[in-house]
């Protein structure tokens, strides 16, 4: 499949990047967490293979959301709420023209999907959540999240290889495979 065109949808003061192909029954909106980019992921042949699957079957929707990928970015003291970043999903859903479409999230998405869906139920025929958590942080009634020492570990790298290629096997498929 040949890697379809990135379009822009304006949500406030940002333009948020996304893609739609495939002409299945099912309208599927893709949501990837921080690090994800609409047309790096064409890149990586396991994850052009994987969207070339899902387009199969369904029409099939990306998108960054603001201040990830190919999207505008944001001010660090001007992060987007979960509520403002549902605005972004409900953009990209109504310039696709879908009025009903399962939502498949992953990582720090899952909790936005959530929220839209709770927000929007008639626009959500299915939820779909993988590789993702209520929260990240432990906390006494969470043992299982991660320590805030590990957070500021992953910060720090991520602050030291943002934007190079260093970032490539850790943001993708087969580099977790590694």
């Amino acid at each position: 499949m040949d890697r379809p065109k990135t379009q822009y949808v304006t949500v406030g003061d940002a333009d948020v990047a996304y893609q739609v192909f495939g002409d299945g029954p099912l309208d599927l909106l893709w949501c990837y967490g921080l690090g994800g980019h609409v047309d790096f992921f064409w890149t990586e042949a396991t994850t052009a293979r994987s969207f070339t699957q899902l387009a199969s079957f369904s029409r099939l929707m990306l998108f960054d959301r603001r201040g990830t990928g190919a999207s505008d970015p944001v001010a660090l003291n001007a992060m987007p709420t979960w509520e403002e970043l549902t605005e972004d999903m409900a953009a990209v859903l109504e310039v696709a023209g879908s009025n009903s479409t399962a939502i498949f999230a992953t990582l720090d998405t899952g909790p936005i999907a959530i929220l839209f869906a709770a927000m929007h139920p008639e626009r959500v025929s299915a939820l779909v959540l993988r590789n993702t958590t209520a929260r990240y942080l432990e906390a006494d009634d969470y043992p299982i999240g991660v320590s805030p020492a590990a957070v500021d570990s992953l910060v720090k790298m991520l602050a030291t290889i943002w934007g190079t290629e260093e970032l490539t096997p850790h943001a993708t498929e087969s580099g977790r495979r590694r």
